[in-house]
């Protein structure tokens, strides 16, 4: 079986990494959602995606997206410039 390119790591440990984008790892939000880079999401697929915000935040929440200009290499939870885009799950 393949590997999913979204992972959700259901870490007990505080400060730890908590999402997996197809290799680059991120850590949530001060509100505990997921914050992504464009670049994060390149080889990720929808269905993965969806299979990880579903085992992470159930039927609510939403991974937000970063503004491409922010670096990725930064720490983009911690950014707060959004684009327009997020995804969610919507019952």
């Amino acid at each position: 079986m393949a590997q999913r390119t979204v992972r959700y790591l259901d870490s007990p440990d505080p400060g730890s990494f908590e999402w997996d984008f197809a290799g680059r790892l991120r850590r949530t939000d001060d509100n505990g959602e997921p914050v992504a880079h464009p670049d994060d999401l390149q080889h990720c697929t929808a269905t993965d995606l969806k299979f990880a915000l579903g085992l992470a935040l159930g039927e609510s929440g939403d991974l937000s997206v970063v503004d491409a200009s922010v670096n990725p290499d930064d720490d983009v939870e911690e950014v707060g410039f959004f684009t327009p885009v997020s995804f969610g799950l919507r019952p």
